[in-house]
């Protein structure tokens, strides 16, 4: 069991932290768009949320919870079972 929480300060930001186990395929997904900084802690990349989601969903992740704790950050918890 895989999850995953992906959370950017805007929804159009070009900064999306990643935590937990993203599959060596997510990473290089992003790597091909040169759009990892894998030296991040946490993981993040310059990708909107939505090219991240997409890629999580390529994966099999599903999202299974969203919230926006303010007015500028969001959050995405997926899964993969």
């Amino acid at each position: 069991m895989h999850y995953v929480v992906v959370t950017s300060n805007m929804p159009s930001s070009r900064r999306v932290e990643i935590d937990g186990q993203v599959s060596p395929n997510v990473r290089a997904a992003l790597d091909m768009k040169g759009l990892n900084h894998p030296g991040g802690q946490p993981p993040w990349t310059e990708a909107t949320p939505a090219t991240v989601l997409n890629s999580l969903a390529e994966e099999g992740y599903r999202i299974v919870a969203s919230c926006s704790p303010g007015s500028n950050h969001c959050m995405w918890t997926l899964f993969r079972g």
